[in-house]
């Protein structure tokens, strides 16, 4: 590279996929995420204005969970 750094290792995010798919279930099992299907224009203006998500505050982590589930299982119908 132009800065001479060479890298001791070259990964990919696809070889954490497990790992990251486990931080997501704990954080959704904790009540810490939730899953979101705001479309990208309304969520980018929600943010802008400081709005929460409508789901931040009433989606259960059981709701959540079972989404989350869906998603990874390539369930196009997350409703």
């Amino acid at each position: 590279g132009k800065l001479g750094v060479q890298p001791d290792v070259v990964t990919f995010t696809s070889d954490y996929f497990g790992t990251i798919r486990h931080y997501a279930q704990f954080l959704i099992g904790n009540g810490l995420a939730y899953m979101d299907d705001t479309p990208q224009e309304q969520m980018q203006k929600e943010r802008m204005e400081r709005v929460n998500s409508k789901y931040r505050d009433t989606q259960t982590p059981e709701e959540a969970m079972a989404l989350f589930h869906k998603m990874c299982a390539g369930d196009k119908d997350t409703s």
